[in-house]
């Protein structure tokens, strides 16, 4: 057995204990959180990859293409310098909303979209997915409920 063997083996079980933990987000949408997560924080991927790979941007509607792109980039931004200790934190994990145990938030979206990833079970990032695609991570709160900024 060699040691290349060895170690994909060890990270492939650490990944499935984690989606394990998860299992009631579909797997697609766990792997598309950690992707993403690897490619914003760990390998510093550009802005128009995250946006190609991870977001799901409609085409239907009046805003262009070019400004959605621009919002997204800017909120990749603040993403990155308000978080990007956490993520490195040996106790992040991915739940979805209806499983998460802290305080819940109200949201107009279905709570089946949403996930969370926490940092020693406390809230970092609030997901909200259309498909298996990341249709937005910006979150904002008006009065009683926390709505979701969507371009």
């Amino acid at each position: 057995m060699s040691m290349k063997y060895c170690c994909t083996f060890i990270a492939s079980l650490f990944f499935f204990l984690n989606v394990a933990k998860s299992q009631d987000l579909p797997v697609k949408r766990i792997a598309t959180i950690e992707s993403f997560i690897t490619a914003l924080f760990r390998e510093n991927k550009s802005q128009k990859f995250i946006i190609k790979n991870y977001m799901y941007l409609p085409s239907n509607d009046t805003t262009s293409l070019k400004k959605k792109e621009r919002f997204i980039s800017n909120s990749l931004d603040s993403l990155k310098k308000r978080h990007n200790s956490l993520v490195f934190s040996p106790g992040y994990k991915i739940v979805s909303y209806v499983k998460f145990k802290g305080e819940k938030k109200m949201f107009s979206e279905s709570l089946q979209d949403i996930a969370i990833i926490t940092v020693h079970d406390k809230p970092v990032i609030y997901l909200c997915f259309y498909d298996d695609k990341i249709y937005s991570f910006t979150l904002i709160k008006k009065g009683k409920y926390s709505y979701f900024i969507i371009v």
